[in-house]
């Protein structure tokens, strides 16, 4: 059985086949057979203490399916989140696969916009929480975190980041993600040297972010 639930309130027991799980995650598969893993002997009892149920939710549908949806339905659904969500999950769990379209559905989310020249920082469906989740969630450096700060970049308008960096009178969530987390702060500061109308050029290729 699988557990997956952030508070105690909210979690939830999925009793799966073995041989499907090992099908699609390397982690489960290894969890089951490999003495040396840190789960063995098996999938009798798993936890996985930092995921909603409804991400492993989206990842059971997806195993059975092939078919990879999120539950748009739910009021706390926000594609962003969601998205980077199914990415760490898939990385916890070793699913190449499974990454790879999550990272692609959510560059689509975030390419649109990019491509606007009249973008800001209000358009922009990335919230400051969806930065901060995914900087508690992921190591410096990784594709995840590469992805949704260059997306944030190429959706601000130069002088949005310009008042950001050198906090012109502005009260907002967004500078305490910016003075919290370093690797972000960089990645904003460096785009200080593009203008508005070269900065959908700071969100690269998808496929640079999934190689």
């Amino acid at each position: 059985q699988i557990t997956a639930g952030t508070t105690p309130s909210s979690h939830r027991t999925w009793h799966l086949p073995t041989a499907l799980l090992s099908q699609h995650s390397t982690h489960l598969r290894n969890a089951a057979t490999d003495p040396s893993h840190p789960s063995y002997p098996g999938l009798s009892s798993l936890t996985l203490p930092t995921t909603h149920p409804s991400t492993f939710q989206t990842f059971i549908d997806y195993m059975y399916s092939n078919i990879y949806s999120q539950h748009k339905r739910s009021a706390s659904y926000h594609p962003i989140h969601s998205h980077a969500s199914a990415w760490i999950l898939g990385f916890a769990l070793d699913t190449p696969v499974y990454k790879t379209v999550a990272l692609r559905c959510l560059y689509n989310e975030v390419v649109p916009l990019a491509l606007d020249s009249s973008s800001g920082v209000l358009q922009s469906p990335i919230r400051p929480s969806d930065i901060e989740f995914v900087c508690k969630e992921t190591a410096s450096g990784c594709v995840l975190r590469a992805l949704l700060f260059d997306a944030v970049a190429a959706h601000w308008k130069q002088s949005e980041v310009l008042n950001l960096t050198y906090d012109m009178e502005i009260d907002t969530p967004w500078l305490a993600i910016y003075n919290t987390y370093p690797d972000f702060r960089t990645r904003l500061s460096n785009s200080l040297k593009v203008g508005d109308a070269f900065r959908y050029d700071m969100l690269r290729p998808v496929d640079d972010y999934v190689a």
